[in-house]
């Protein structure tokens, strides 16, 4: 499950972190396919834009890094970066010509941890003065979004310094900027998010409903190789990318202050703009994989709101890959979903399940705000030699029973019906099926498989929401086909509560 970066948990956002560090050390063997580098250079090498091969190529290329992080740890997935969520905070950074002032997810954003300030105290780079600044940050934990307010709030110039005729970091800046990256390797120096001009235009969530209401392909996702053009989805992607890179504020001053009159707009250290603003250097900044992310995210929501709508193209090849375009076209099939926020409840499946109360969820307000839709999930439910059962789903309503009437009861979500069936095998034929661990083990389905129910619980959370209740829990009573409460019928590994965008 994808999730939108400002529900991640801490661990969750801990893990990415842990992932990234390790891919970074890599870094200087070029060819290893366990660098973050190697993958950014992907991008540079391989992208498709301004057809319909945009969306399905950036789709793979997503799939396939976070298969790498993946590798460090199963638990971790990309986080999306819903753009319209920030869209009011940034509208200050709208009609105008100053730089670096535009908000970005703050799990990219820079701080000073504990470990930080040790490190730049041991340097014996600074002044005192510039230590108690430093240290009254890091006190703080405060959060900035680009490297240079940090600098600023700490009162340490940005400076450059000429090593073999080029320019690079000052020691100071090198030292704070290395920290700064240890503490969150999800922050990246060359980006100053914001305004390049006065034509800046971020999108709200009117401007991603007008997105989604598109009813063609080619006006959504591009044009084909023989009639290729930018689709709208790409073009606000496009937006997005200036924005999230900027332009570096301090680009002219900062050279000319060591001499430099004819600077480098390349410069690794000091370039003109952002790398997001770039798309050969784009996929280095750690935020492209979360504005990617809600390209694709966008993509899956047309093509459910859109189904059969598909390119026209569905052969085409996507190198470096060997597959094709028709291949992309279900995130499940690819194994994974897009989640404002999920909530999950183990149960206890070796024990009959005859209600179910879950806490609070602690559901954050902006989900309860943004959300589109809201599913109530069982998750495996074994399926062999039980009785038939009803399985009533309510919401916030603790005391709810067998007795519990359903009719213009607001807590009432619905109802699931089992359907199983006796066993005519021998003695553990109906047991759950083995794992399927065989690597060329191809047969389908086990009849016995454990299964899933999904209901749709957006209405009723509306209704919770309109009754001044604005955190949500679950509540599942089981009763046989009879209306009486049953206890050997349903057995289930948890539930879950998942809010989509």
């Amino acid at each position: 499950m994808r999730k939108e970066v400002s529900t991640l948990s801490a661990q969750e956002l801990s893990l990415l972190r842990e992932a990234l560090a390790c891919m970074y050390t890599y870094d200087p063997h070029i060819f290893d396919e366990r660098s973050f580098n190697y993958w950014a250079r992907i991008h540079t090498d391989s992208c498709q834009h301004g057809w319909e091969q945009f969306l399905p190529w950036h789709r793979l290329y997503l799939y396939f890094f976070e298969q790498t992080l993946q590798d460090y740890d199963a638990r971790i997935t990309l986080p999306y970066w819903s753009w319209s969520d920030y869209a009011d905070v940034n509208r200050k950074t709208y009609d105008t010509e100053q730089l670096d002032i535009g908000v970005l997810p703050d799990a990219y954003g820079c701080f000073l941890d504990n470990t930080g300030l040790a490190a730049l105290k041991d340097s014996r780079l600074f002044t005192d003065t510039e230590l108690a600044n430093l240290a009254r940050l890091q006190k703080a934990g405060t959060m900035f979004h680009s490297g240079l307010r940090f600098l600023k709030a700490a009162k340490i110039d940005y400076a450059l310094q000429l090593r073999e005729g080029k320019a690079v970091w000052s020691d100071k800046v090198a030292a704070i900027y290395a920290e700064l990256r240890r503490a969150n390797p999800l922050w990246f120096p060359n980006r100053w998010p914001g305004s390049i001009g006065a034509a800046t235009h971020y999108p709200t969530a009117a401007d991603v409903q007008l997105l989604l209401s598109s009813k063609n392909w080619n006006q959504f996702g591009g044009g084909p190789e023989y009639d290729h053009h930018f689709g709208w989805l790409e073009e606000m992607h496009n937006g997005m990318h200036n924005f999230s890179g900027g332009q570096n504020p301090v680009f002219l001053a900062a050279n000319k202050a060591i001499g430099i009159d004819t600077p480098d707009p390349q410069n690794i250290y000091n370039p003109n703009y952002g790398y997001m603003t770039d798309n050969r250097v784009t996929a280095f900044d750690p935020v492209f994989w979360a504005h990617h992310s809600n390209v694709d995210r966008l993509w899956a929501v047309w093509q459910e709101l859109n189904p059969g709508l598909d390119p026209e193209d569905l052969n085409g090849a996507l190198p470096p890959w060997s597959m094709n375009v028709s291949d992309t076209l279900s995130t499940r099939k690819l194994g994974y979903e897009y989640l404002r926020d999920t909530y999950h409840y183990p149960v206890y499946a070796q024990q009959g399940l005859v209600r179910f109360n879950a806490e609070k969820a602690g559901v954050k307000p902006q989900v309860l705000d943004t959300h589109r839709k809201v599913e109530i999930r069982l998750h495996r439910m074994h399926v062999a030699n039980l009785f038939n059962a009803i399985i009533r789903i309510f919401l916030n309503a603790p005391d709810a029973t067998v007795e519990t009437p359903i009719d213009n009861n607001p807590h009432y979500v619905g109802q699931v019906t089992t359907f199983h069936g006796s066993c005519y095998g021998g003695p553990g034929h109906c047991d759950k099926p083995l794992p399927k661990t065989r690597r060329f083990d191809q047969r389908p389905l086990n009849h016995h498989e454990a299964r899933n129910f999904r209901i749709d619980a957006t209405d009723a959370v509306q209704r919770m929401l309109a009754l001044g209740e604005n955190d949500i829990s679950v509540h599942l009573v089981v009763m046989g086909l009879d209306g009486k409460p049953i206890d050997d019928a349903v057995f289930i590994d948890g539930v879950s509560l998942n809010f989509m965008d």
